[in-house]
């Protein structure tokens, strides 16, 4: 069987030293203004064609090589980042945040304008509760990318865990104004209204939330909670029970409809529900089932 070679190691150095080398003085010869004037020849001999010309000065071929050098190292940095960021990823999807943020910053060493590496680092911090950490990385990604929607948002979750509330909002409106279908910011933003007493907000964001993810069982859920503050009672049973035929193992949901039946006077449609709740794992609808259900 035949065995391929990456075209890579197929390149003659010399072809790599001419092009670089004609690019060089292709550029030199054609200003900005669309005018140009060149005197003199050169003459670069490339697989397949011929540039006329002459690379005669030591300078000029001193320059070329610099060039060669500098694009060689910028492609092994460029591959080390690439290699340590993905080690990073599979690191904070697997919960080992400190091992994620050592080869985050391994990356970014490598590549300092690699605006993900900077935001997953703030991720993998934020999960470890080092939110602090995790808003000086987001900060630092948005300042290379200036329309990193997903850095505002995260940086919203982390100013929210701080409380700044004002903070949080202003980052989640501005990853909207980047991306108006923005999921995770619009449910974000809904839960920090929702906890500063904007329910009506909080309902609105909600219910965006379900137009862009309309199997979202989890944005069922809380704007039934939050319709259940409103007291729109039947808009709250619809959406719990929108959020339990999503997922019928869903325990928070069957726990928040049990709660709504138990404040409606409905203890046994309320004791179903919870025990449905408590199988599924929720401790607060196993101390509902002691005291409030008949075994």
């Amino acid at each position: 069987m035949k065995k391929h070679v990456p075209v890579f190691f197929h390149l003659d150095i010399n072809l790599i030293f001419n092009f670089i080398c004609f690019n060089y003085i292709l550029f030199k010869s054609f200003p900005a203004s669309g005018r140009y004037e060149h005197s003199g020849e050169f003459f670069i001999s490339i697989r397949g064609g011929h540039y006329m010309g002459t690379v005669s000065s030591k300078k000029t071929r001193l320059l070329c090589i610099l060039m060669m050098l500098t694009l060689i190292i910028a492609g092994c940095s460029k591959g080390d980042s690439e290699r340590s960021y993905n080690e990073g990823m599979k690191k904070l999807k697997a919960g080992n945040y400190d091992e994620a943020i050592e080869d985050f910053t391994r990356s970014i060493k490598s590549d300092p304008r690699n605006s993900d590496a900077y935001n997953n680092r703030g991720n993998a911090k934020y999960a470890a509760g080092e939110y602090q950490g995790a808003i000086d990385d987001y900060n630092k990604a948005i300042e290379i990318d200036p329309n990193n929607a997903k850095a505002y948002n995260n940086r919203g979750n982390a100013k929210n865990e701080l409380r700044d509330s004002r903070g949080a909002i202003a980052d989640y409106n501005r990853a909207l104004e980047i991306n108006s279908n923005d999921s995770n910011a619009l449910y974000n933003r809904g839960m920090v209204l929702l906890r500063i007493g904007d329910v009506e907000g909080a309902i609105a964001d909600f219910t965006s939330t379900i137009k862009v993810r309309p199997n979202d069982p989890e944005a069922y859920n809380i704007r039934g909670f939050s319709k259940a503050r409103k007291d729109d009672m039947e808009g709250a049973f619809e959406d719990f029970a929108k959020a339990i035929a999503l997922n019928p193992k869903y325990s928070m949901a069957y726990f928040n409809r049990g709660s709504l039946k138990s404040r409606k006077g409905d203890i046994s449609g309320a004791c179903m529900d919870m025990k449905k709740a408590s199988d599924l794992g929720d401790v607060q609808a196993a101390e509902f089932l002691k005291k409030r259900c008949k075994k």
